[in-house]
């Protein structure tokens, strides 16, 4: 879950020496942070240089916990014969393997579980709770470490959104914003909606410049905030698939040359 560099593993007693050592630069400036840690007397600070590496103080620094994550099925091509090979039809690819995708919102993948049928991860309480499409995102959610369950927005669309599902999340403490399919709108509700999230609302309001077939002329048009913030962070699943197409694997094989790229990325 750390984009382009090892996990730092940072124990909770390590964030709270950082954080001191953020205090203490605060009345005890220095030019830059790595003199707290020069032999020279006039710099050296004692106390920091015993309480942690500058190393590891450089790299707890430079880590930066990120919030925004896109969960959507992707397509793996081939064409050859198996079991598991799927079509999806108006999809850029049709046949292939089907993996359920959790990405970073440009496109990162954090995590993937290849479509097989019947699931060797089959959680039937999942399945009955959120459907099966859903299901693998709360498996990835559960194979977290405790200590890496940050806040977490997740985006989707409307084959994976429902009521329950963004409850749960709510419950776990994390964010889900999605579009939403008319018939899954409970009949009691008196306003028709086509998204639903458990934490975005309609303020603040910006505006969007659209083109207006009735005025025949670009015009500006009111965006509630939900939707600015699922167009800013759904399409990371695509921005995935538009990379992985622009570089795919050149070497063939039985198995589908797509899974190793797509393999060679899980949680870190």
């Amino acid at each position: 879950m750390f984009s382009n560099s090892k996990d730092p593993n940072i124990k909770v007693e390590e964030l709270k020496c950082f954080i001191s050592i953020l205090i203490v630069s605060g009345y005890n400036s220095l030019p830059g942070k790595l003199y707290y840690w020069e032999d020279r007397k006039d710099m050296k600070n004692e106390m920091v240089s015993n309480a942690m590496r500058r190393d590891r103080f450089l790299q707890i620094s430079s880590f930066q916990p990120y919030q925004y994550l896109s969960y959507d099925e992707s397509m793996i091509k081939y064409y050859g014969r198996h079991g598991f090979k799927q079509l999806l039809r108006g999809k850029p690819i049709r046949f292939g393997y089907k993996a359920w995708c959790l990405t970073r919102d440009f496109g990162y993948l954090l995590n993937f579980d290849i479509y097989q049928g019947k699931s060797p991860n089959l959680n039937t309480a999942y399945e009955d709770e959120y459907g099966k499409a859903a299901t693998p995102l709360m498996i990835m959610l559960d194979d977290l470490p405790e200590e890496k369950k940050l806040s977490y927005s997740i985006y989707f669309d409307n084959l994976f959104i429902g009521f329950n599902l963004l409850v749960d999340l709510r419950e776990r403490g994390y964010g889900g914003t999605g579009t939403i399919r008319y018939n899954s709108i409970p009949k009691s509700c008196p306003i028709i909606v086509s998204m639903s999230p458990n934490i975005h609302g309609t303020e603040p309001v910006s505006t969007v410049r659209r083109f207006s077939q009735h005025q025949k002329k670009f015009i500006q048009v009111p965006r509630p905030a939900i939707i600015a913030n699922y167009n800013k962070h759904m399409g990371g699943v695509d921005r995935m698939d538009e990379d992985i197409a622009r570089y795919r694997v050149g070497i063939r094989g039985k198995n589908g040359g797509g899974l190793f790229l797509l393999g060679s990325w899980t949680w870190q």
